[in-house]
């Protein structure tokens, strides 16, 4: 199985092309496109959404994250690290370590020279197809110390606050954050209540387990698949009814 994750655009000429390219070769191996729509260069995004689906799928998918693509002519390597059983592929851009992936893990799948530009098809396509007959041929891969290295925000605590982001919205304009279910509740343990603070006149103060069809579009929390706090509403979007965006701090108070 291969994914792919690009910030081409769903309507894009390109994302139609690559996957025709891959049916065109190998027809038994299925292509699941898991977003055309990340944000133009947006290597957080790509990452944070490939880090909420991965255990999803089977052991040894292939996963190409194809986002960077206005410098696509600058990039000179393709590099590849497994992250919990399965094959990512992407630029040398310091997506991998977002994920995180040490960087003594991650080797060059493939490099260009001259001015070259490493499109899905020729640059990835080839070295997926490899991967998912000889899942062992990344062994051959060689290692690299010009590795591109990107860090992102982590949640902090400060005094009685924990202090974390929004990381990703989906179509419904649900809200995906970086705080884990272990930070959270390692944070609230001692508290006897708390707050999820989304706005000056909106705080939540429980987790939900389930789904909660709310009336008149309340707001709800609950932890999704990957264990990221999650904020949703029920005939609504969260991201439109509170005005959030993307990297807004989210602050979980003592109370």
């Amino acid at each position: 199985m291969i994914t792919l994750i690009t910030d081409f655009g769903t309507n894009s000429i390109y994302s139609t092309l690559s996957d025709v390219w891959f049916q065109s070769r190998n027809p038994e191996i299925p292509i699941i496109d898991l977003s055309h729509e990340i944000h133009p260069c947006d290597i957080n995004e790509a990452a944070y959404l490939l880090e909420l689906l991965i255990t999803s799928f089977p052991p040894n998918t292939v996963h190409i994250i194809a986002v960077d693509f206005d410098n696509r002519h600058a990039h000179r390597e393709l590099v590849h690290a497994r992250f919990k059983g399965q094959h990512v592929l992407t630029y040398n851009s310091g997506l991998l370590p977002l994920l995180p992936i040490e960087a003594s893990a991650i080797s060059v799948a493939r490099e260009f020279s001259g001015h070259h530009s490493v499109s899905v098809t020729e640059g990835f396509g080839q070295i997926a197809l490899e991967l998912s007959d000889y899942p062992k041929i990344d062994q051959r891969f060689d290692k690299s110390d010009q590795i591109q290295i990107k860090t992102s925000l982590k949640p902090v605590i400060h005094d009685d606050s924990l202090h974390g982001h929004i990381r990703y919205f989906d179509a419904r304009g649900t809200a995906y954050t970086d705080i884990a279910r272990t930070e959270f509740e390692q944070f609230t343990n001692d508290a006897k209540t708390y707050s999820i603070v989304l706005s000056r006149h909106e705080k939540i103060n429980r987790i939900s387990t389930d789904l909660e069809p709310n009336e008149g579009g309340k707001p709800y929390c609950y932890f999704n698949q990957a264990d990221y706090l999650t904020i949703e509403m029920h005939r609504g979007a969260a991201q439109q009814m509170y005005g959030l965006q993307k990297g807004q701090r989210i602050i979980i108070e003592k109370t």
